[in-house]
């Protein structure tokens, strides 16, 4: 067991170093540095065209990579994307230990290692998705250690409050706790308590209505983003280790190795990831401390030995200083996030709207806060509770060019940032076609065939 511990450390530390890919790190950076700035949430958002009332649900998480921005740079926002990996991971680990209650209570050098070792194996490959620094991977964490404290009976209420309000402020996954709370305790009115928790927060009852929106007001947002999709074949591995969580589900409920809420929990949670990409982790997830009870094994302490954790210590240790050796070959940022960052720089002194596409308005929000330049605001970013369902509707149809020239004029944009991909996403990312529209543009620079992430950015005159 020691051994695949040491191994699984190895290899999710060499996964999960990598750049920082995810296009929504720009505005939650950006939000971080405002807050921080302001010493308050902010109501209105300060980035976007139209001044929207902007709901940061993650406002904890933003200040958090915030800070460790102006500590360390993209650098040690990196580091901490590794780290925050090989923690899931070894939640995960802790997690699989737990469940296995239910095996017989054996000698160590006896209990057998498949049923958590497959467990792992199967889930670890879904939960990679998430090793991104990004609000979702906490949510993968403190699913992980709620689900352990319910298996294993080991949460207070008082830890349960402490995680509902950390997590309430970190994501909106953090409905999960009371349900799970009830499930291992019967305790309606503790349950309740739990889910008013948010209240404490400085969104107070509006994070409830935030709430509402994520789960039934995205309709334009599943067709803009990849994780919305409905799972497909597509996908790579992905639904065939969905199929055999389905199977292992089956066999759990026929074998009366579940209590009938799990059983219900857990569908839920596989028609979710059957239905929404995006779900799938969470369902991987919350079989985690159950498929070791088909096997009968394991672990019977989820915690590890002293002896156990000097050597994980040293593991870890080892391939941290492995990583912060090669950070000069792995660089932080991927070209065309560098190159977004360049830009602002090298637009003109007059402010006004940066018409852009969905991906890149978080970095160009950033951007345009560490330059300085209020006086620029962004069309379209990822925050799709800030953008609402009718500026996510004009994004849609500016990409698909059926009514792009109508949504540029009505935006009437000083610049227009081109992605080199455009000639696939519509009319409207061919510059004739936004001559077309607005007739009085001119390019800023062109990067046609110098490999670089915008065909052209335009102004105008």
């Amino acid at each position: 067991m020691k051994s695949a511990l040491g191994i699984l450390i190895a290899v999710v530390a060499v996964l999960a170093w990598k750049p920082l890919l995810d296009p929504d790190l720009g505005w939650h950076l950006a939000s971080g540095l405002w807050i921080i700035d302001h010493l308050q949430v902010p109501i209105e958002d300060p980035f976007t065209v139209g001044a929207p009332f902007y709901l940061c649900y993650s406002w904890l998480f933003d200040i958090g990579i915030a800070s460790l921005f102006r500590v360390g740079g993209f650098s040690l926002l990196q580091i901490t994307q590794c780290f925050l990996a090989l923690w899931s991971m070894l939640e995960l680990w802790r997690t699989v230990h737990a469940g296995d209650t239910d095996g017989p209570k054996i000698g160590r050098e006896e209990r057998g290692a498949l049923g958590p070792i497959l467990a792992v194996l199967i889930i670890l490959p879904l939960m990679a998705p998430l090793w991104h620094l990004r609000p979702q991977l906490f949510s993968a964490i403190f699913l992980l250690i709620t689900l352990r404290w319910t298996v294993s009976g080991t949460g207070s209420f008082l830890r349960y409050l402490a995680l509902t309000f950390l997590w309430s402020s970190v994501h909106v996954y953090w409905v999960v706790v009371p349900i799970l709370y009830f499930i291992a305790n019967r305790a309606l009115l503790r349950a309740a308590i739990l889910s008013l928790v948010p209240i404490l927060g400085p969104y107070g009852i509006e994070l409830y209505r935030g709430l509402f929106q994520y789960g039934f007001g995205h309709g334009s947002a599943w067709s803009l983003i990849r994780e919305f999709q409905p799972l497909s074949f597509s996908l790579g591995y992905a639904p065939y280790l969905y199929g055999v969580l389905v199977v292992l589900l089956f066999i759990l409920t026929i074998r009366r190795l579940l209590s009938w809420e799990f059983v219900i929990l857990l569908l839920v949670f596989a028609v979710a990831g059957a239905c929404r990409f995006k779900f799938l982790p969470l369902f991987a997830i919350m079989m985690a401390p159950f498929i070791p009870r088909l096997f009968r094994g394991g672990e019977i302490s989820p915690s590890l030995s002293r002896a156990e954790r000097v050597r994980v210590a040293l593991a870890c240790g080892l391939f941290f200083s492995v990583l912060l050796w090669s950070v000069q070959f792995q660089p932080a940022l991927p070209e065309e996030r560098e190159e977004l960052l360049k830009l602002v720089s090298k637009l003109p002194a007059r402010g006004g709207v940066v018409l852009n596409h969905f991906d890149d308005g978080g970095w160009l929000e950033f951007a345009i806060y560490l330059s300085g330049r209020r006086d620029l605001l962004v069309a379209f970013d990822g925050r799709t509770l800030v953008m609402g369902e009718e500026r996510l509707q004009e994004f849609d149809h500016w990409r698909r060019g059926d009514e792009s020239c109508l949504v540029t004029k009505a935006l009437n944009p000083d610049y227009v940032v081109l992605p080199q991909s455009g000639s696939s996403l519509g009319s409207v990312y061919d510059s004739e076609g936004v001559r077309k529209c607005l007739g009085d543009y001119v390019p800023l620079r062109s990067e046609n065939g110098g490999g670089g992430r915008f065909t052209e950015v335009l102004f105008r005159r």
